[in-house]
């Protein structure tokens, strides 16, 4: 839509939204395409710095920062800092949260799933619910401690195999999400066969295979779960070797730091001995792939980070070390220091600054965007995009892992179809957040 011809030639009214009177503009709305990956000088990021107002300003200090992490935990049920996790749980909440982690595959009733191409059987369910060890015992549970020791899949249900959804058979249903190394987990439970652990993470709930975990005391653990200092990874992937094994970490992975060496700093990575954690020490330069602790909080670095991962494959749960719509946002906004959900629905949920978009028209939806800053994030039911403002045509901009014939992290507009009905994105919408 240009934004001239709309000045131009359409109907204007004026309505409110959230205290701010707005422009709606009678136009007619080009009809749904497919989606089409932005190119030339809209895919770069001098671009959009160019159009932000302040991008360079700070937003929030170090200390605000953390305060704004503690509201948005206790907005949301699945953001935790795990350092202040009970040593015991009751064994009625193990359940349950064993339910909540295998989200529509709680119940017993064989699903319409896929394993090897064929309908998923009785008897491969069945053993997989099993496995699950739903004898608990009562009363109270005493948690373990433990720290990834490679990347690993967060699992619904205790299975390694692709479990793969009718309508899409590369989406393996199974998956939650992926976990750096070095990533801290409190073990809530174990599989009857012991391969796999029933875990929390700082945003999720899963199961894990074992042989990824170290187990430590809580006084070691803590070194991983709340250091003093640690070093960022700001980029997509970044690898290192320790004792001969690769240890690769994604953006925003978090790696211990004991202390700075001139440019360089001495960290802690994680290795395991018989299922034990061992500390491996290492010096790492502090290169244009690490840094310090976040880096400061201004839209300007957002928007520099979400570049940074522009054309990164998509993968569902991030499988394979790609990214879904929720890690995305998740990772840009944590390399700033925000600590975000994992989850669409409550990553919506703790948005401190909301407008909602339901019972809007098009041209309604449009002139939200006016008050719209950029870096805030726009929600649909199953998705998520971090909006870049309004380009040279006064078209809302967003970038965003995206599924699709082009499975990646891409610009766009928002006339692209989707969903089960392949309606416009614009009008699937259900809000504008920002936590700023």
């Amino acid at each position: 839509m240009n934004f001239r011809r709309i000045l131009g030639h359409g109907a204007m009214s004026l309505f409110l939204v959230s205290g701010a009177w707005l422009a709606s503009f009678s136009v007619e709305t080009p009809p749904a395409h497919a989606i089409a990956a932005i190119q030339g000088e809209r895919a770069m990021p001098a671009y959009w710095l160019d159009r932000v107002r302040d991008a360079d300003r700070l937003l929030m200090k170090p200390e605000q920062v953390a305060r704004m992490n503690q509201i948005v935990r206790h907005q949301g049920s699945t953001l935790l800092d795990l350092a202040h996790y009970p040593a015991a749980i009751q064994a009625s909440e193990l359940r349950k949260q064993m339910s909540l982690a295998m989200k529509s595959y709680s119940g017993w009733e064989l699903p319409r799933i896929f394993k090897d191409g064929r309908q998923l059987s009785w008897e491969d369910w069945k053993a997989v619910k099993d496995n699950c060890g739903y004898d608990v015992p009562r009363g109270e549970l005493p948690v373990g401690y433990a720290v990834t020791v490679r990347r690993a899949d967060l699992r619904r249900l205790p299975v390694a195999d692709a479990w793969t959804a009718v309508t899409d058979p590369t989406r393996d249903e199974m998956q939650a999400m992926l976990l750096d190394p070095a990533e801290p987990v409190v073990v809530l439970w174990q599989s009857v066969d012991g391969i796999f652990s029933f875990v929390q993470t700082r945003n999720y709930l899963g199961w894990v295979e074992t042989s990824a975990l170290g187990f430590a005391d809580r006084e070691q653990w803590l070194r991983y779960a709340a250091p003093p200092q640690y070093m960022m990874v700001v980029v997509d992937q970044r690898t290192w070797i320790v004792n001969g094994k690769e240890l690769k970490f994604r953006m925003s992975a978090h790696i211990p730091a004991l202390e700075g060496i001139g440019s360089s700093w001495r960290v802690i990575l994680p290795t395991a001995e018989n299922g034990r954690l061992v500390d491996q020490e290492m010096v790492l330069n502090a290169d244009q792939t690490l840094h310090a602790g976040p880096l400061p909080c201004r839209k300007g670095n957002i928007i520099r980070q979400a570049f940074r991962l522009l054309g990164a494959p998509y993968s569902y749960g991030c499988k394979n070390g790609g990214w879904d719509a929720p890690s995305f946002v998740s990772a840009v906004y944590r390399s700033v220091g925000i600590d975000l959900p994992q989850d669409v629905t409550e990553q919506e949920h703790v948005m401190l600054n909301r407008l909602p978009l339901e019972g809007m028209n098009s041209s309604q939806r449009y002139a939200a965007f006016f008050n719209a800053e950029p870096m805030s994030l726009l929600f649909s039911q199953k998705h998520v995009m971090l909006y870049l403002g309004m380009d040279g045509g006064g078209e809302p901009i967003v970038i965003h892992a995206m599924d699709g014939k082009q499975p990646q992290v891409m610009l766009s507009d928002l006339h692209f179809a989707a969903g089960e009905y392949n309606d416009e994105m614009l009008s699937l919408l259900t809000s504008i957040g920002s936590i700023f």
